[in-house]
């Protein structure tokens, strides 16, 4: 059987106090308005070697310090006495050897001798600030890697594309029908592969959130982007006129990769597709809707994974990002989209929070 605390008084105790003071899982002391550690927790103190460590209590630490670190040391101490609160991640070297960066928060209470004090409790981040500056190091390195990529291959590709247009205008009355298949095929891939750069450069930059609020009229909006995917008229809108504020870049991209889904994989070419939306006090709810083949809702995750595709590039065209793009902004924003159930067509539900007030 596991040892227990036992406590023959209440919760109001000295006991109880102590005891909730040594379990909390952080570094916690209480300094006077000398900035003397009058009580500190075991976690605390286990950070100073054996031989200091009953000199901790009644000292400052920062006795040997020179006149500037101690001021800079105790400046977070003296905003709190002042103000009753104060708050700060610091990077501090501790006397065992190592360096910790840690999140303090302090205090400022009364005795009930009248004299002042603030209790301060530690936390250790060290981990968690090393793991996002490797991660935004990651993310630094791979959409610098993708900016360069799409640099270096935009221009040999652009070449490509240039000399077979001259070859072609050149020589295309000479060509066998095999020729001019070979032709159009390398026109054709070069044109993927155009799409899938600019693809991949946008979901690279797809990580800080816009400010860029607008009010729109759904209804406008929405139209112009479907034109834009569909300019044969063949799609019909039916689309909420809603007035919204929104993020009109990101917006615009979303809607953009949907409308252009359900124009692709239609199966008969032409079609309807609906945009309805809700205000639900914190956010919209949008959903997009088409009367399309639609999509098995045992791929209703891997959709939106990157270069996913049910069908092959030959069949349909697209680089197989765009839906992984709209994931990425919504998450972004703290939103959501997903797909839904639906008897007809492919229907997504999407989740946008509304603008935060700064």
């Amino acid at each position: 059987m596991e040892d227990i605390d036992t406590l023959n008084e209440d919760l109001d105790s000295s006991s109880f106090l102590s005891l909730v003071f040594n379990t909390i899982p952080g570094l916690a002391f209480v300094k006077n308005e000398s900035f003397e550690i009058v009580k500190a927790n075991t976690a605390f103190l286990n950070l100073y070697p054996d031989d200091v460590r009953d000199s901790v209590i009644g000292s400052t630490t920062v006795e040997s310090y020179s006149k500037e670190d101690r001021d800079a040391f105790l400046h977070h101490d003296k905003i709190a006495f002042k103000d009753g609160y104060s708050e700060t991640v610091e990077t501090i070297f501790f006397p065992d050897g190592k360096v910790r960066t840690l999140l303090t928060k302090k205090k400022r209470f009364r005795a009930d001798s009248g004299k002042f004090y603030i209790l301060g409790i530690a936390t250790d981040i060290t981990r968690q600030e090393e793991a996002i500056r490797q991660l935004e190091e990651s993310n630094k390195d791979l959409k610098s890697f993708t900016q360069i990529a799409s640099h270096d291959l935009k221009a040999p590709l652009a070449a490509i594309e240039q000399v077979v247009t001259w070859i072609n205008n050149e020589y295309a009355s000479s060509f066998s029908p095999e020729v001019k298949a070979y032709f159009e095929i390398i026109k054709v891939r070069a044109k993927r592969l155009q799409k899938l750069l600019n693809d991949l450069l946008m979901y690279s930059t797809m990580s800080q959130v816009s400010h860029d609020y607008e009010t729109i009229n759904l209804k406008g909006f929405a139209k112009d982007i479907l034109n834009m995917s569909a300019s044969n008229g063949a799609f019909t809108l039916h689309v909420d006129d809603e007035i919204i504020r929104m993020p009109v870049k990101e917006f615009e991209i979303v809607l953009r990769n949907l409308f252009s889904n359900a124009v692709k994989h239609h199966d008969t070419g032409q079609g309807n597709i609906w945009l309805t939306v809700k205000d639900s006090n914190h956010g919209y709810l949008f959903t997009v809707a088409d009367d399309g083949p639609g999509i098995p809702q045992k791929h209703s995750q891997n959709i939106f994974e990157m270069f996913s595709r049910l069908k092959s590039q030959d069949e349909v065209e697209g680089s197989g990002i765009g839906l992984s793009i709209v994931r990425r902004i919504l998450e972004k924003f703290g939103g959501s989209v997903e797909l839904a159930p639906s008897d007809k067509g492919a229907r997504f539900e999407i989740y946008w929070p509304k603008e935060m007030a700064e």
